[in-house]
């Protein structure tokens, strides 16, 4: 298991214990393998083993606590041991009495950052707005006076961050999106204090607030990054809530990221696995299934453009079809399901020569301009989705392509000559509008091979 993983593992029992009083996980049977493996993996010098050093020296200090006298002893053996190289890192993570019997005499920062966490998370509870700005100042000042190492230094930037968050949720103030993410990008910034994970929640949980109002494609890669490096902190088995919603985070945040992409996009084979995973693991019937089988299928398609990978493009058309039939008909969604789909089908075609999937993407087109409805534009947040004018030329040059019999030819003009009559399509969109120059070649086209009887 790897060292992030274990670290996790061993903190989960320390919160239960810090957070609800419950020393139990502490004592389960695994608590101590789990504790020498992550001995083992991190030593017990240098800044990347600091993290390690105080889960489990944290753990044995619970254990110390919570056992009955007289077996306890080799518990308080080992906290001491690991928690006097702790205290020359981070003494604000070291227990009172531990300080005390190092002979380390505390400075006041954490005693006066303590007291500020403390009224500051008690005001973003209570969503006191008449407190939370005077609370949040002082915090940042007190900030400014620690020593940025230390852990409760970084817990109180998450908590800035978060009462950041309260206000913005009762102003919508967009003034106030830069300095919340500042505040968790800084709570963020130590990867090797302990509790990461709890940082990393907040930064992504923050970075999405921003994206959601602002759609700045930076801030999607930020925030799919953030993410990723969270579930780096998850047990490799762990199939549960934790990666789901995560996975979840990501597949939207893809599919939003390629709605407003102007220019063309690269996936890696990690985002694959990610979008892959957020499909199988929504089960049938999740109104957000389709979005998530969607997202893989898209990024499969641009993945096979960039390596040549046939089952790439297989797999992309596999999901894209289950996103339409997974799709009700009136969701707003499905019409782009269904472009999205027919470029697939339409790209394994060109590659492949299987006369079925430009047969498969014409009746998908077909479908797309029937259900294309004119409030499809307010319903899809932040998106782009495909105007009539768009699928009708996309149709007729499938048909083009075809061109089986007249009757091919005559559709394909009577839909292009139909979208020539709307001013040309919109702004750019991960399906690239084309362009009224494109729809007048095109119609040119037409016109000759109908002239010419093909």
């Amino acid at each position: 298991m790897q060292t992030d993983a274990l670290t996790e593992n061993v903190m989960r029992r320390v919160r239960a214990y810090r957070d609800d009083g419950d020393p139990g996980p502490a004592h389960e049977p695994d608590a101590l393998t789990e504790a020498t493996a992550l001995l083992q993996a991190s030593g017990e010098h240098g800044e990347q083993s600091m993290k390690g050093l105080h889960a489990v020296a944290a753990l044995h200090w619970i254990r110390y606590l919570s056992l009955p006298y007289d077996r306890r002893a080799d518990d308080l053996t080992t906290a001491q041991r690991l928690f006097r190289t702790v205290a020359d890192h981070d003494p604000s993570v070291v227990p009172t009495a531990l300080l005390k019997e190092f002979g380390i005499q505390d400075d006041g920062s954490v005693a006066k950052i303590e007291s500020v966490l403390s009224a500051l998370r008690e005001a973003a509870l209570t969503k006191n707005p008449d407190t939370l700005q005077p609370l949040i100042t002082l915090a940042i000042e007190v900030l400014r006076e620690t020593p940025a190492t230390r852990a409760r230094h970084r817990d109180l930037w998450a908590m800035v961050a978060m009462a950041y968050r309260v206000q913005f949720r009762q102003t919508w103030s967009l003034d106030l999106l830069d300095p919340m993410v500042d505040a968790a990008r800084h709570a963020a910034a130590f990867p090797n204090l302990p509790n990461h994970a709890a940082a990393l929640d907040t930064l992504a949980i923050v970075l999405k607030d921003r994206y959601d109002r602002t759609s700045v494609a930076d801030d999607a890669d930020y925030l799919i990054d953030t993410i990723r490096q969270r579930l780096d902190l998850l047990a490799p088995d762990d199939d549960g809530d934790n990666l789901t919603r995560r996975l979840f985070v990501i597949a939207e945040v893809f599919t939003r990221w390629l709605d407003r992409a102007d220019q063309p996009v690269t996936v890696v084979d990690d985002d694959l696995e990610l979008l892959r995973k957020a499909a199988q693991m929504s089960r049938v019937g999740d109104p957000d299934r389709p979005l998530r089988l969607a997202a893989a299928g898209r990024a499969l398609r641009i993945r096979f453009e960039d390596v040549g990978t046939a089952t790439l493009i297989d797999e992309s058309v596999d999901a894209l079809r289950q996103s339409v039939i997974e799709a009700p008909i009136e969701h707003p969604r499905r019409p782009r399901h269904l472009a999205e789909l027919a470029v697939s089908l339409r790209l394994r075609h060109t590659s492949l020569g299987n006369r079925a999937d430009l047969d498969e993407a014409i009746n998908a087109l077909r479908a797309c301009v029937q259900t294309i409805r004119p409030d499809a534009m307010l319903m899809q947040t932040g998106a782009n989705p495909p105007t009539v004018p768009e699928m009708q030329y996309r149709l007729a040059d499938a048909l083009n392509a075809r061109a089986a019999a007249i009757a091919d030819l005559d559709e394909a003009i009577a839909a292009l000559g139909a979208a020539l009559t709307v001013t040309a399509p919109g702004p750019a969109t991960g399906l690239r509008r084309p362009s009224r120059d494109d729809m007048e070649r095109l119609w040119a086209t037409l016109h000759q091979l109908r002239l010419r009887g093909r």
